[in-house]
């Protein structure tokens, strides 16, 4: 598959990604539906929130397991301990496709892991500092996208359940036709739609679903096109007051490349999530829990 189309598939993670914006406050009497004043104010208060979850994500190391399957059935089931490192993530396997790996090479990526966490502790390399400039573009880019997501949809209620014993609000959600955003991967927002489910108390999203509208040509469709129908679910869950992180994701996408059929399925389900704070304050840690791998070896290799 391409670069082209393997960005092309991989759009609708990150415009779904982008859609967990819409919020609830108690209203102002028990199971009273919310009017259009009222969703809106909340949606702004969900992208305040939702500004810090995705900062706060980056203190954060978990476990994810990730099934991926494409056109092909080829799968891959890959279970990691993922490591925020400053201006970036690293991984390092525990377990592919149903097979431990080696106790060395776990080792080796552990080693890997602190170098690289120790040499973004040196802020005033600048190499170290295009690492985080970088990062901090990325990140300029993301919150511009979750901001327009306050003009780009219409929300409306669609009433209240339990989930797992607390009051959730369902919002479904609707492109809004007349938006127009210069921001580079705005108007993709124009062909997704789906549900919101938001936790009554804390105001954040437990879980989402978002659905491709029409076809997504790339080339024109002369390289390709992703499918209609195309859809992600997210679910996440509050992992310290006020920071909700994602504890699972689905895509499934349908397209074709040039003449041949193409897709995209992946679920991800992440766990354990721990604080481990800034670069420096985490360096403390692992060098703590892995002292004997890292001074029998300390080598420092980007992943």
């Amino acid at each position: 598959m391409t670069r082209r189309t393997q960005v092309a598939l991989a759009l609708l993670p990150l415009i779904a990604a982008t859609l967990m914006l819409s919020a609830q406050q108690e209203p102002e009497r028990e199971g009273a539906p919310l009017n259009a004043e009222q969703i809106r104010a909340l949606v702004q208060r969900a992208i305040a929130a939702q500004h810090r979850s995705d900062e706060a994500l980056d203190e954060y190391d978990r476990t994810e397991r990730i099934v991926y399957s494409d056109h092909d059935q080829k799968t891959t089931d890959t279970t990691s301990r993922l490591v925020p490192v400053g201006g970036g993530e690293m991984r390092v396997d525990m377990n592919r496709n149903g097979q431990p790996v080696p106790p060395a090479e776990i080792a080796q990526e552990w080693r890997d892991v602190e170098g690289m966490i120790e040499s973004r502790t040196h802020t005033d390399d600048p190499a170290v500092k295009k690492e985080y400039e970088k990062q901090a573009n990325r990140r300029r880019e993301i919150a511009k996208m979750v901001d327009a997501i306050n003009d780009a949809f219409f929300f409306r209620y669609a009433g209240r359940t339990l989930r797992e014993g607390r009051s959730v609000v369902e919002l479904d959600y609707q492109p809004n036709p007349e938006f127009k955003s210069s921001l580079r991967y705005a108007w993709a927002y124009k062909d997704v739609a789906g549900k919101v489910w938001v936790d009554e108390a804390s105001g954040c999203v437990v879980r989402l679903e978002a659905q491709l509208l029409h076809d997504i040509p790339v080339g024109g469709g002369i390289v390709g096109k992703v499918y209609s129908g195309a859809r992600m679910e997210l679910e996440q869950a509050e992992e310290a007051p006020g920071i909700w992180l994602p504890t699972f994701s689905s895509y499934d996408v349908e397209g074709r490349k040039f003449l041949f059929p193409a897709s995209f399925h992946r679920k991800l389900y992440a766990s354990d999530y721990r604080h481990i704070g800034p670069p420096a304050q985490a360096l403390a840690l692992l060098r703590s829990e892995h002292a004997q791998l890292i001074t029998n070896s300390p080598g420092q290799t980007a992943r």
